[in-house]
């Protein structure tokens, strides 16, 4: 079989599983620059589904596939903004302060990568996702990579790190890679920029923040519309109106150690719990404290471009002619399988 077919064939499994929402439209983007480029592992993954043994590995492949792209990905757009040079710029925004709410922590990818994956509905259509408190801007561009969000936002008060998220932004992203590409950062307290109350998706990493700040952000959440949902890290929402449900609580390793994980979902006015609730059978979880090489393998093992140039191939259109080489090709098998996944 030739690459070409190879190639097609692998361009309509991707089609085939973003339109039933197994991954994302994104996820299927980030796919394609994985079969132009002709990464590793492609060809078993043909086999796998040639084979139509076990189709549940063969879709866990895929989303692997897309979770180590988009890595590769976010590896380049902090190429030159590290972990460290972000937490010196937090450092430096905060000597003339002695405010808790202000230290600085950034989420790890794979395990906010995994966190966003257990907790948001493959197939329900999420419009906002804001980050509170958004530093560097790491957890906005891992919502952006993985996600359909019509628009990914980032809200940061300290004026280095917003600039840092804000040079990223404008130097190192090539939004012509993705489907969904709206990335923006506000340089604002989101005490005093109210406008993340419209988000379907928020997240807080709440780590350090104080009661009384807890208290004043459960209060303004009270303004999201019934569904929404709020992600914070170490401490729930205090909640002191019963707006919203708990539905998942669970440990996940962070940049700076374990985190526990809260998801809540706004009820309705009337108090009444949103039928989200529903997708969530089990509050407590146990802990995935695990380390980067036991989640996955390296990302080295994928196709690998120089870190000087950006990791997208930005010459394929998306009426590709190798998708017509398969067109004739059997799918149908793994629709029962896809049915079954939320």
């Amino acid at each position: 079989i030739s690459m070409a077919s190879q190639q097609a064939k692998l361009f309509l499994l991707a089609a085939l599983l973003a339109k039933d929402g197994v991954i994302s439209a994104n996820g299927k983007a980030l796919l394609k620059e994985v079969i132009l480029a002709r990464g590793a592992g492609l060809s078993g993954l043909l086999e796998r589904f040639e084979s139509r043994e076990d189709d549940a590995a063969l879709i866990e492949s895929m989303r692997e596939m897309v979770e180590s792209k988009a890595h590769e990905v976010m590896e380049w757009l902090y190429a030159e903004c590290p972990l460290e040079v972000a937490k010196s710029l937090s450092k430096a925004d905060r000597q003339a302060s002695t405010d808790k709410n202000l230290i600085y922590g950034e989420v790890d990818f794979w395990s906010f990568a995994g966190m966003l994956d257990a907790v948001l509905v493959k197939k329900r259509r999420y419009r906002r996702f804001y980050d509170l408190g958004s530093g560097s801007g790491r957890a906005v561009f891992i919502a952006r990579l993985l996600w359909d969000f019509d628009e990914c936002v980032g809200v940061e008060v300290l004026d280095r790190l917003h600039a840092a998220a804000e040079a990223v932004a404008a130097t190192r992203y090539r939004p012509e890679l993705l489907w969904h590409r709206d990335v923006r950062f506000v340089r604002d307290s989101f005490l005093e920029y109210e406008w993340w109350t419209d988000a379907d998706v928020v997240f807080a990493n709440s780590t350090c923040f104080e009661d009384d700040l807890m208290l004043q952000l459960s209060s303004l959440a009270t303004n999201l519309d019934p569904g929404a949902v709020f992600i914070t890290f170490t401490k729930g929402l205090p909640d002191p109106h019963d707006a919203f449900d708990l539905v998942f609580r669970k440990r996940f390793k962070q940049s700076w150690g374990p985190a526990t994980v809260f998801v809540h979902v706004r009820k309705f006015p009337d108090g009444s719990s949103h039928p989200l609730v529903r997708n969530f059978h089990t509050v407590d979880q146990p802990d995935d404290l695990r380390l980067f090489d036991d989640l996955h393998d390296p990302p080295s093992r994928h196709a690998r471009q120089d870190q000087d140039e950006p990791p997208h191939h930005r010459d394929a259109p998306d009426d590709d002619p190798l998708q017509a080489l398969a067109a004739d090709d059997d799918f149908s098998h793994l629709q029962p399988l896809i049915n079954d996944l939320d």
